[in-house]
């Protein structure tokens, strides 16, 4: 037989029959939740769906998307022509979609996830991904474009769990929820899971993640949270060890007005401590003394939230004056104090000779304009604070930066907390990282 020449040589077959010999990596199940309160902005979903086609069209990789919307959300809008008619050219068209009742955003989660992993089999992978994002923009375009990375890292790197991370600053709402809040209470109920949760990723609480078939009929088969379902994933899957990895999402946000309310923050810490305080329980319950644990934990707890709640009240309920506003030394104090001070019987020369207010204390005005810092200003015959006033008044602003200073190191020195800063690993070109 003649052996064929070197420059004849055919090549492609090689690469075919190793690839017909691979075990097969499964396939990829995108679950795609319609925001509850869809914006004004129809931009931001049809940038999202034009993701969702893309998916659907290449079928050897992903499965069927399945697109999950509450029966309220669709109350709501079925007056709205341009809702309806997205709902049936585009999301049906591209994905199957899943009408249910929910409780919260999670519940969603629940169902979306269950269908597609009855659908699924042992080798596949399920991304969860939200609707509610500003896909819109120039950033959430970008994000579209590689959030397909989410996903392969379980299916190339056989992780178990894969956490996408939000980019924001030290001063984000989301951060100072994270930092006060979740990790705050995630450290008292369970101090060392909490340490391998916060070496793993920042963001605990995060929409975006995909996770591998095994472990997600573990997570399915137990008990599933109405909310901040995230958290008790990351928890069992460092309890029972594991593979996590996380990616770098992006600069993305899902907060019209730029940063959470403090009622909503509030709100978010307290259902969070709900969750953890359930978790513990149904741990330790068969424990014959988890009773006064459970009791000790709740005192701290408490703590952590009622600290949590006075350092989100001082960060997103009071925002600090612009630059250039002039200082009044009224910002700071309670009305009551105020009408105290500004009220002309206190003064030790009231006016009992028929006078007008102003007229009987003239001759106070430059001694009060000099402990004020300023001129006089008078207003329906007031001519300004006393000094004991001024002096309540300082003393009130005094107490309150003491206050505010005590709680923020009282909540530094209790979680020991590292720089809240990414770390160097966490770059777009580097965003990979396994664990």
């Amino acid at each position: 037989m003649k052996s064929p020449a070197s420059g004849q040589r055919r090549r492609s077959p090689v690469p075919a029959r190793a690839k017909a010999t691979e075990p097969s990596q499964g396939r990829i199940h995108p679950v795609i939740i319609f925001p509850f309160r869809p914006t004004g902005d129809a931009a931001d979903l049809h940038e999202l769906y034009r993701l969702v086609a893309r998916l659907d069209a290449d079928r050897e990789q992903f499965a069927r998307p399945i697109t999950v919307l509450d029966r309220k959300t669709h109350y709501a809008q079925a007056g709205n022509p341009a809702y309806l008619k997205f709902r049936e050219q585009v999301v049906s068209r591209h994905s199957d979609l899943l009408d249910i009742w929910g409780v919260d955003t999670c519940q969603l989660w629940y169902s979306g996830l269950g269908q597609a992993f009855e659908r699924g089999g042992p080798e596949d992978v399920y991304w969860l991904i939200p609707g509610d994002f500003n896909y819109g923009s120039a950033a959430g375009q970008r994000v579209l474009g590689r959030l397909h990375d989410l996903p392969e890292i379980c299916a190339e790197l056989k992780q178990d769990l894969c956490i996408g991370e939000i980019a924001t600053d030290h001063s984000d709402s989301k951060q100072l929820i994270d930092t006060y809040g979740t990790f705050a209470l995630l450290y008292n109920w369970f101090p060392a899971e909490a340490t391998q949760i916060r070496d793993l990723t920042e963001r605990p609480r995060s929409e975006f993640l995909a996770v591998r078939h095994d472990f997600l009929r573990e997570v399915l088969c137990r008990r599933w949270y109405a909310y901040e379902q995230t958290v008790v994933m990351l928890l069992q899957a460092v309890a029972g060890k594991r593979r996590i990895s996380r990616f770098y999402v992006g600069e993305i946000s899902d907060l019209p007005a730029g940063r959470e309310s403090f009622a909503s923050a509030l709100q978010q810490v307290e259902r969070t401590e709900r969750v953890l305080k359930s978790c513990w329980r149904e741990l330790h319950q068969a424990e014959a003394d988890w009773a006064p644990k459970y009791r000790l934990l709740e005192a701290q707890s408490e703590q952590v939230r009622r600290t949590a709640q006075t350092i989100l009240q001082n960060l997103l309920a009071w925002p600090p004056p612009p630059p250039n506003a002039h200082p009044d030394p009224g910002h700071a104090i309670p009305r009551p104090l105020l009408s105290f001070a500004r009220n002309p019987s206190f003064y030790p020369h009231a006016n009992t000779s028929g006078l007008h207010p102003s007229a009987a204390l003239q001759p106070h005005r430059s001694h009060l304009a000099k402990l004020s810092g300023g001129p006089d200003r008078g207003c329906d015959g007031w001519s300004g604070p006393n000094p004991f006033a001024i002096r309540l008044i300082r003393l009130t602003g005094l107490l309150r930066r003491l206050r505010f200073f005590t709680t923020h190191v009282f909540a530094l020195y209790l979680l020991e907390l590292p720089s809240p800063h990414r770390r160097p690993g966490d770059a777009e070109g580097n965003s990979r990282t396994r664990f």
